[in-house]
């Protein structure tokens, strides 16, 4: 285990696996696979587990992942076959209606208290900060709570993957 930034990853050991969870979203996806095919036995594998953004017009509510049709795309010209493609983004789409859930029914309620208690206490701190960081405080009231981060925009806007990769 190696706790650094994959792109600043630098050894001559190679390996047998390689394994995203939840992080090949956040490593460009040409450094992604050319650094995985670099470290890489012949034979060896990639695993990601991760969620990717299918091809609608606009990103949806939720931000994050690769286009999946450019992942196809880009390890169609990388030196990997591709073993297993599972879908189970229906398996994992609840899981937003859940964490949504909790933003509605408990963080929801503990913002807008702490918003009561300094403005009641300290007006004149609430309106600048209301002021001062308006467009970040609204921003974060329209991710969090407006209830667009659900199941069926997550189905709709991402496609959750279980993909296994040789290099060949």
């Amino acid at each position: 285990i190696h706790r650094k930034k994959f792109e600043d990853f630098e050894e001559d050991t190679k390996y047998d696996l390689i394994l995203f969870s939840e992080s090949f979203q956040y490593v460009k996806l040409e450094n992604a696979l050319s650094q995985s095919a670099r470290f890489l036995n012949n034979g060896g594998h990639l695993l990601i587990c991760d969620f990717f953004r299918t091809d609608q017009p606009d990103r949806g509510p939720m931000g994050g992942g690769h286009r999946l049709s450019e992942f196809y795309e880009q390890v169609a010209g990388a030196p990997f076959r591709l073993v297993e493609d599972i879908d189970i983004t229906e398996n994992t789409a609840p899981n937003i209606d859940l964490v949504n859930e909790f933003y509605l029914n408990v963080g929801k309620p503990v913002w807008n208290r702490f918003d009561d208690v300094l403005h009641g206490r300290r007006p004149l701190v609430h309106r600048f900060l209301h002021w001062k960081y308006r467009k970040k405080i609204d921003n974060l009231h329209h991710k969090y709570f407006s209830g667009e981060r659900n199941a069926k925009n997550f189905k709709k806007y991402k496609s959750y993957r279980l993909l296994l990769l040789q290099k060949v």
